[in-house]
């Protein structure tokens, strides 16, 4: 890491260019200059601001480089002065991402970052390998949620669980924390946040020290998550618990205790109430008598001429036969292989739609998760085929491994996305000749609309 003051470049060497960033030309190689606006020289333009403000901070500035090519990394030669590398957006005020990359990123800098950037939109900052500490990241927080940033890159960094909870509590939707030495600890912090959480759509946790503890910690929080989308844990040591924990909550999984007491909390503050007219007909056309009951029983009349909706579920549902059980709030809870809730409702996954079976409720299983990561861990042949039980389930959906009483339909349950759509399972405890992963690769082939043809990827046993 290079120090901006001392300018001392540490041993560690950064990857050989494949292309220099182009400068500006009419910088010629310098950071490009602004006509000043007042006695400062500041411009409002983060290209001309930033080196001043580093100069206000005591530093030396730092110069601040564009890169030509959108999206591409700030690769070159091993610097010997820090820079900067931006991605200019489509205009004023907007800006595609920052890059920092092997340079302590000390609290002055972070200063100077922070007022170059008022008033300013980023939608990516990357900060690779700058030795970020408990104060900086701190500091970090309200800069990414001032600037409205969508993707933030922490690779190479020592991070705090704290601090990532504050930062899924910004609009990040793109987290990568790679290389961050995380491990079960962090993930049992993060979990219960991810089931809260409706902004994230894709988590990179690669090549960290995750086991299948962390990775138990994090399927928790994935049963009532219907945003994310993408999940990278390659790279850790996940096993065979490991992945069955994630696969039980891909597929239809029974509500806990904890959960049913929520869900009937929900539905209770979510039931509309049916209005009544000076003629005794409800909004719905249902007529009432003198005492302000309608056709069904246990509606009652409420204050100001209101009566509940949870009064129409009196006489159960038909269904199988079977009368109904007074399960949840008062309300009659629909025969077994009913289904009751209401669907559409991502923002409160416990209000979906669930189904009676075996004397539990399930609910359909996280559907929002499409790609997962498990390259370079530890996975068997008993993951390999957790995996594909799921792929199986969500190709063919009456396949009995639910409760026997539930039909084909219930067995898929309201869907809100897609499934798994592709599933990276390289270099893991698995034989090359596995037929589990043979029929996993033919599933995702058949799956991934982005799939080209190509041939099973080559497992090596560890």
């Amino acid at each position: 890491i290079v120090s901006i003051e001392t300018g001392k470049l540490s041993t560690w060497s950064r990857p050989e260019c494949d292309r220099e960033p182009k400068m500006s030309k009419k910088g010629k190689g310098k950071a490009e200059k602004t006509a000043p606006e007042g006695g400062d020289g500041l411009t409002g333009s983060f290209t001309n601001d930033f080196p001043i403000h580093c100069q206000q901070q005591g530093l030396p500035a730092v110069p601040v480089r564009t890169l030509t090519r959108p999206g591409a990394p700030p690769t070159g030669d091993t610097p010997t002065t820090p820079s900067v590398f931006l991605e200019e957006g489509v205009g004023p005020g907007f800006l595609r991402a920052i890059h920092l990359r092997n340079f302590l990123l000390e609290d002055r800098l972070l200063k100077a970052l922070t007022s170059s950037l008022e008033g300013i939109q980023c939608t990516a900052i990357l900060l690779w390998n700058v030795g970020l500490n408990d104060d900086t990241t701190s500091k970090l927080v309200p800069l990414v949620a001032n600037c409205a940033v969508r993707k933030l890159a922490l690779d190479g960094n020592k991070v705090s669980p704290n601090h990532v909870l504050s930062l899924l509590q910004t609009s990040i939707e793109h987290l990568s924390l790679k290389c961050c030495s995380l491990g079960d600890a962090f993930c049992e912090v993060i979990g219960p946040a991810l089931s809260a959480n409706t902004s994230l759509l894709s988590l990179d946790l690669s090549s960290n020290q995750i086991t299948d503890e962390g990775v138990c910690h994090l399927a928790r929080g994935l049963r009532l998550n219907r945003t994310l989308l993408s999940l990278g844990l390659a790279g850790n040591r996940v096993a065979d618990e490991g992945v069955a924990a994630l696969c039980k909550v891909l597929v239809k999984f029974p509500l806990t205790r904890e959960e049913e007491t929520q869900r009937r909390t929900l539905l209770a503050a979510n039931t509309p109430e049916i209005p009544v007219s000076s003629s005794g007909r409800s909004s719905s056309g249902a007529s009432l008598d003198k005492s302000g009951r309608g056709g069904g029983k246990g509606k009652k009349r409420e204050e100001g001429g209101k009566v509940s909706a949870a009064g129409k579920a009196g006489k159960g549902v038909k269904g199988g036969g079977k009368k109904g059980v007074k399960t949840e709030v008062g309300v009659e809870e629909p025969p077994t292989g009913s289904q009751v809730g209401m669907a559409g409702r991502s923002d409160q996954p416990l209000l979906d739609l669930v189904t009676e079976g075996d004397g539990q409720l399930w609910m359909s299983g996280n559907s929002s998760l499409a790609h997962l990561t498990l390259s370079c861990n530890r996975v068997g042949v008993e993951g390999v085929a957790s995996l594909l039980g799921v792929l199986r389930a969500l190709q063919n959906p009456t396949i009995p491994s639910l409760p026997s009483d539930l039909s084909a339909r219930e067995r898929t349950g309201e869907q809100t996305g897609t499934g798994l759509l592709r599933v990276t399972l390289e270099h893991n405890c698995v034989p090359a000749d596995c037929d589990e992963v043979k029929e996993i690769t033919l599933l995702i082939k058949s799956r991934d609309p982005l799939a080209t043809p190509t041939t099973p990827p080559h497992q090596t046993v560890n």
